[in-house]
């Protein structure tokens, strides 16, 4: 979301986020890399506090991670600045922090798979399809994450309005992305 300012367009892309993350937790926060709510220019990065958060009694935990940049939009007064995601990472992980399984998408790192993806990492030693696989996802929402967690994985909600929180959110989420399926994702020629 914008702002007049690279604060504001920083907290209108933080806020949500963080909202998110209290449908599964109250203790845990997003925090920026240093100068990641204000300098211009830079990939910053937004990650949990405290590292991956417990989200079931047997020990499933999820970790986040953003890389973003803000940037001018070429507009004025207070669409001035906005946040721009430039890579995400949400991956389940066991008790023993190994991943089971992750949503990724990272068009700017070593990887030769710059689509948005997840990765199969707990099918298990006898599974047919590779640890590492890369299969297409289209982009995929923190809110649709979370949501996830909770609806599908058995992660307890942390707060009664998780439901109509996560849906505002990936409306706002949904209204202020620049691209939504793979043939719009940017690529390192985009660079």
């Amino acid at each position: 979301m914008p702002g007049k300012n690279p604060s504001e367009a920083f907290y209108n892309f933080h806020r949500p986020l963080q909202q998110n993350i209290t449908c599964l937790s109250r203790d845990d926060v997003l925090v920026a890399s240093p100068g990641g709510r204000h300098e211009l220019g830079k990939t910053h990065g937004l990650s949990l506090a405290g590292g991956p958060m417990l989200l079931t009694g047997e020990g499933l935990q999820l970790d986040v991670g953003l890389q973003y940049e803000l940037i001018k939009t070429g507009e004025t007064g207070k669409n001035a600045y906005r946040v721009t995601t430039r890579a995400y990472a949400y991956t389940l992980l066991d008790e023993d922090n190994k991943p089971l399984y992750g949503w990724h998408w990272h068009p700017f790192g070593k990887s030769s798979f710059f689509a948005p993806h997840t990765h199969p990492f707990g099918m298990g030693a006898h599974s047919i399809l590779p640890h590492r696989a890369h299969m297409p996802s289209g982009r995929v929402s923190l809110e649709s994450v979370v949501r996830c967690c909770i609806d599908q994985l058995g992660a307890d909600a942390a707060r009664d309005d998780w439901d109509k929180l996560l849906t505002l959110n990936e409306g706002k989420f949904e209204l202020h992305r620049s691209w939504s399926d793979a043939t719009g994702a940017p690529r390192p020629s985009d660079a």
